[in-house]
């Protein structure tokens, strides 16, 4: 079974095909290099070939920079969602420290009303 080409490397350097002169200096770095520029002299030599390799690279493109562009989107969108979930989480923060104020001064009148209960059932008890 033979090794697929590593197309990542021919992509990376997919700007300096058109330069022969690139090319060849390519294909004497290493064996991988000269395998794959002789591929590339292949296929650039078929018109219908070099033609569909480039229209896949500007789909390829196209395809990154929209997704760039709804990741950009998307993170704005995510950004504001966070800020508006951090002002509601402080509005409810307050809300809560309101509420413990209330809930302390319902128990200081609770308090209160039981110390009166206590008094009343004292007055009710020298009465009878």
């Amino acid at each position: 079974m033979t090794k697929a080409p590593n197309t990542r490397l021919l992509v990376r350097f997919s700007p300096c095909f058109d330069d022969e002169e690139v090319m060849d200096m390519l294909a004497t770095r290493s064996p991988q290099m000269r395998k794959a520029v002789g591929v590339l002299k292949e296929l650039s030599a078929d018109e219908a070939t070099r033609m569909r390799y480039e229209a896949r690279e500007m789909a390829r493109r196209d395809l990154e920079s929209r997704i760039e562009e709804v990741d950009k989107k998307w993170e704005g969108v995510v950004a504001d969602k966070d800020a508006a979930l951090a002002d509601k989480d402080a509005e409810l923060a307050d809300k809560d420290a309101t509420l413990a104020d209330k809930d302390a001064a319902l128990a200081d009148k609770e308090a209160e009303n039981e110390q009166l209960r206590a008094q009343i059932a004292a007055l009710q008890a020298q009465i009878t």
